[in-house]
């Protein structure tokens, strides 16, 4: 090699483009780094996606937040917090089964730790991220949850890089169980409470991705939140043995906890032994915890561990909501953490809890400060102790001189968050190198697999192969070069696939790719001869030829071997092949109908000439004959291609038209209707498209053949009725409608019934409705006066007598609705009124005798029955009455017109005898026993009584109201004077009748 070529070797190694990341094999790695992934739910334009971002190292850190469409930079000075507040709706991945580009990539020229939070008013929670060189290679991940009532619950795939398949076992119905995503790209799962436990894992190839656990809502048992729940989920490679549920702060309804296992027969111990038992591959349990309750899991093998915050109504306080967290493995721990509160406008209470072994808990500090031994919670399951404080919203450090995990949580207003702090983990890596030995085509480059174990490792570059973990591997060809290393992981069924790019030098090329040319034909080539050193044609026909450029006009090989100014040499060719022009003979219509098949048939066949239809995307073989359809209307134009053996064509050009089917199309409206007085409208809708028509109808009833009907057509009976239409252009094309079905319905057949009453009684109408085909829906009875009645048999009465009409309404299943109208049928006569007058004829001691006498009226003739109280009825219009008792006592009459209409009536009287008041107009007060007393002689039977006894004077000197009571001749306790007296009486009978008397007596001593 001479001097020039040696150098420049070096020089070109720095054109050296090398792919993938930076990898280290199987080291132990946390939750620091310098690439992120997230991806969040399905949020509102209304919430924030905050994210909190910390330098871990002494210089600036130019942070990135990279979306498939946006570009963000920030500069974050040694050990500083950077917060950034972004639009979560632009980001949300919707729960549609569809690709979104969501994904957001947050990238660090130096290592940096970031936690996500999504805030809305009761919307919030937080999740750590933990880097992608952390999630590793070949990420699977079985999914833990916290199962809940409501069916909310969804994955969200992130892909990191292009061309990542995943693999997606149980996944629920409608969605696909493999994937293809690119970079930023993300898709949404959901994972339904009472769903399989679903795996999700890399397909064919291996790529990192992520997934985050999401809902918009939860219900916890009775409790009702509205709050998420938000989390990085881990890999299976992440889980642990040995975990502590630190118990929250202000959970006075205790907290969630949910076990999974990884790997069948798993043995889970709760509390050093207070609960054991066995879980296989994705089987889970679920249990609650009181509040401040310790609780200590440890397993045989790798177990995921969930923690889940209760409501505000589960909590009686209005403090609070739910949110999620994944534990980290007691064994994963880190000495030193660095976090922040999730700042909101909504959480007003931030708490830390760590845990830490118990002998180790004096080294615990916080912002440098040691912890006081009061504030730890023992555990004594594992010989863990709880710390667990009330903190300010600000930054932390926590440092231990033993492996601790933390977490961080906080309450507002029917808000929460929790996120872990971190731990560490292996990170499995895989890379490779490749070094160039030299730079021109035909060289050798030596790759190497570094990183961690593969096998079936190949290298390739072009058509070369190594199947190798190293060695050499020749470039064939000048230019960028891409340099791809296939290998499987021992235990993944997917394929490692990194891809490299170098460049190598040498010269262009001169000549264009083989052809086949027909006829004669000429191919110019020119040298680049400035930068070339020499070359070297190698023709069969032309073995002396020199120039710098060439006319290729024959079929033949033609190569030249090429050397440019860095002495790199590489050969061109290329292969010319010259044939004559196939003879083409194509038969095809000048036209054929819309759909139908256009037949193309090859005349002249030759089977040495392959027969090829083009045009407007169509490219198909033509052996003996060829159909084709052409879906639209119009003129087309192809040409047939006739290749003989693949190095000479020739083409005609043929061209048909496809004439547009006329539409035969009508409507007939309605499609139904009831027979009486129904007429269908036809509206002929039918296209001739300018090709002329000639139209052929056939209607049920009316005939077949008809070369047109009427727009309204009527049918003689119920029944249903079929048309249709047949069209026929000018061309032959035709076209025949569908058959359209018309129902014309029968009505019902209606009688009704009522009678004539007497007033006061009921009316009965009684309807009738029978339809022959179907059925009676509705019937109705409908008055003058509005009111109704939905009933066959209606009894009603009316409030004065007369002759009402009703109408007799029925509908039938189909609709058709008939009135049968009663007028003046419904009589209500009127009644006889009863009345009459009494008079006492005479009366003596044994019988009072009456004079009865109707005075009320009616339609005559009218008969009358009478009936006396105690005694006696008469069946004249005016009787005589006799009654033998005195007291209260009645008279009934019932009066009935020829329509048999009565009325009656019942007059009560008091019958007392008739007596004479008699007063002696002389009396004695002297004692002897007779005639001492001035009073009423005869009288009895009052309703009231009144007697005053006057002197010649007008002073009164007696006064009684009792009839059985007279004067005794004395006034003021003396006797009064012999002399005459005036009296008057006053007396109100029995009868109501109001006698009075005046008069004088003589009192004698």
């Amino acid at each position: 090699m001479s001097t020039v070529r040696f150098f420049t070797i070096w020089v070109l190694l720095g054109f050296l483009l090398t792919g993938g990341v930076e990898l280290r094999a199987q080291t132990d790695v946390s939750h620091i780094g310098k690439e992120f992934w997230v991806g969040i739910g399905n949020r509102s334009t209304t919430s924030l996606l905050r994210m909190f971002i910390r330098n871990q190292n002494e210089g600036v850190n130019t942070i990135r937040i990279v979306t498939a469409d946006t570009f963000i930079q920030h500069q974050v000075n040694p050990g500083g917090w950077l917060r950034v507040n972004l639009n979560a709706g632009q980001y949300s991945t919707t729960n549609a089964a569809q690709i979104q580009n969501r994904g957001i990539q947050v990238v660090g020229d130096k290592n940096f730790t970031l936690m996500v939070a999504g805030e809305r008013e009761a919307f919030s929670d937080a999740t750590i991220v933990f880097p992608k060189t952390y999630l590793g290679a070949t990420p699977k991940y079985l999914l833990n949850r916290y199962t809940q009532t409501f069916d909310n619950n969804t994955l969200v795939l992130v892909a990191m890089e292009d061309s990542t398949e995943l693999i997606i076992d149980n996944a629920p119905v409608g969605y696909a169980s493999s994937i293809w995503l690119n970079r930023f790209e993300t898709y949404p799962v959901p994972y339904l409470h009472n769903n399989a436990t679903m795996g999700i894992r890399c397909g064919k190839y291996c790529k990192p991705f992520a997934v985050y656990y999401h809902n918009s809502s939860t219900q916890i048992g009775g409790c009702n939140a509205l709050e998420p729940l938000y989390c990085q989920m881990l890999p299976e490679d992440k889980w642990g043995l040995d975990f502590t549920y630190a118990p929250p702060a202000n959970q006075s309804a205790g907290y969630g906890y949910s076990i999974m296992a990884s790997e069948n027969n798993t043995t889970v111990v709760i509390n050093g032994g207070d609960t054991t038992f066995v879980l296989n591959r994705g089987q889970r349990f679920q249990s609650e915890a009181l509040s401040d309750q310790v609780i200590c899991v440890r397993g045989n093998k790798p177990l995921s561990c969930f923690q889940l915050l209760k409501g505000r109504d589960c909590q009686q306080t209005r403090l609070g909501d739910p949110a999620l967290v994944e534990l980290m493995a007691n064994e994963k721990g880190m000495n030193t953490f660095h976090f922040r509160t999730m700042d909101g406008t909504g959480i007003v209470e931030h708490y830390m809890s760590v845990v830490v072994k118990d002998s180790f808990k004096n080294s615990l500090r916080i912002n440098n400060m040691l912890v006081g031994a009061g504030e730890f919670m023992s555990s004594k399951c594992h010989d863990y102790a709880i710390f667990r404080r009330k903190i300010d919203s600000g930054a932390y450090q926590i440092t231990c001189n033993v492996p601790v995990v933390g977490y961080v949580y906080g309450y507002g207003n029917g808000e929460s968050y929790q996120y872990a702090l971190g731990q560490t983990g292996i990170s499995f890596n895989y890379d490779f190198e490749l070094q160039q030995r030299g730079v021109c085509p035909g060289d050798s480059i030596y790759v190497s697999k570094t990183g961690d174990a593969l096998i079936n490792v190949r290298f390739e570059v072009g058509r070369n192969v190594l199947a190798a973990d190293s060695g050499f591997l020749e470039v064939a060809a000048p230019g960028t070069q891409r340099v791809r290393m296939r290998a499987n992981p021992p235990d993944q069924d997917c394929e490692i696939l990194m891809e490299k790019e170098i460049f190598v030098q040498g010269p262009e090329r001169v000549f264009p790719n083989d052809t086949a040319i027909c006829g004669s034909f000429q191919i110019p080539v020119y040298l680049p001869v400035q930068s070339l050193s020499s070359w070297e044609w190698l023709i069969d026909s032309m073995p002396n030829y020199q120039g710098d450029s060439l006319i290729i006009e024959r079929s033949g090989r033609y190569s030249i071997r090429l050397t440019d100014t860095f002495l790199c040499t590489f050969t061109d060719s290329i292969i010319v092949l010259q044939s004559e022009l196939p003879r083409i003979q194509i038969l095809a219509p000048a036209y054929v109908c819309e759909g139908e098949d256009v037949l193309l048939q090859n005349m002249d066949r030759n089977p040495q000439i392959t027969y090829t239809l083009v045009g407007d995307g169509f490219l198909t073989e033509i052996e003996d004959s060829l159909r084709v359809v052409r879906p639209d209307t119009g003129t087309y134009t192809f040409k047939v291609r006739g290749m003989l053996e693949e190095s000479c064509g020739d083409s005609i050009d043929i061209g048909y038209r496809v004439i547009p089917m006329p539409k035969a199309d009508f409507s007939m409206s309605p499609p139904g209707m009831c027979f009486r007085n129904h007429a269908f409208q036809i509206t002929d809708l039918s296209m001739g498209f300018g090709y002329g028509l000639t139209a052929s109808w056939d209607l049920d009833g009316w005939g077949t053949g008809l070369p047109q009907l009427p727009p309204t057509v009527f049918f003689s009976a119920p029944g249903t009725f079929r048309a249709s239409l047949y069209l026929e252009n000018d061309w032959g094309c035709s076209d025949h409608s569908d058959t359209f079905s018309v129902q014309v319905w029968p009505q019902a057949q209606l009688s009704a019934q009522s009678d004539t009453v007497c007033m006061g009684e009921n009316n009965t109408f009684r309807g009738f409705a029978v339809v022959p085909s179907g059925s009676i829906s509705e019937v109705l009875w409908r008055f003058a006066d509005n009111t109704t009645a939905a009933s066959p048999v209606h009894v009603r009465q009316f409030p004065a007598p007369g002759f009402y009409s009703a109408d007799w309404i029925s509908m039938t299943d189909n609709g058709c609705r008939d009135t049968l109208l009663l007028a003046a049928t419904a009589g209500v006569l009127p009644l006889p009124v009863t009345q009459f007058t009494l008079q006492k004829i005479t009366d003596s001691m044994d019988v009072s005798l009456y004079a009865f006498r109707f005075t009320g009226t009616g339609t005559e003739p009218l008969s009358f029955s009478w009936t006396f109280d105690r005694f006696g009825s008469s069946n004249e219009r005016n009787p005589v009455g006799m009654y033998y008792d005195t007291g209260s006592l009645y008279a009934d009459l019932q009066v009935t017109d020829p329509s048999g209409c009565r009325s009656s009536l019942r007059k009560s009287f008091l019958n007392f005898p008739d007596f004479n008041w008699y007063y002696p107009n002389v009396f004695s007060p002297n004692g002897n026993g007779t005639n001492d007393v001035f009073k009423a002689v005869g009288g009895a039977y009052t309703l009231s009584y009144s007697l005053k006894i006057f002197n010649r004077w007008g002073e009164m000197m007696f006064e009684t109201n009792n009839v059985m009571e007279g004067w005794d001749g004395q006034f003021q306790q003396e006797s009064c004077a012999e002399g005459t007296y005036t009296y008057i009486a006053v007396i109100k009978t029995l009868m109501g009748e109001t006698i009075q008397k005046r008069g004088t007596v003589i009192l004698i001593r």
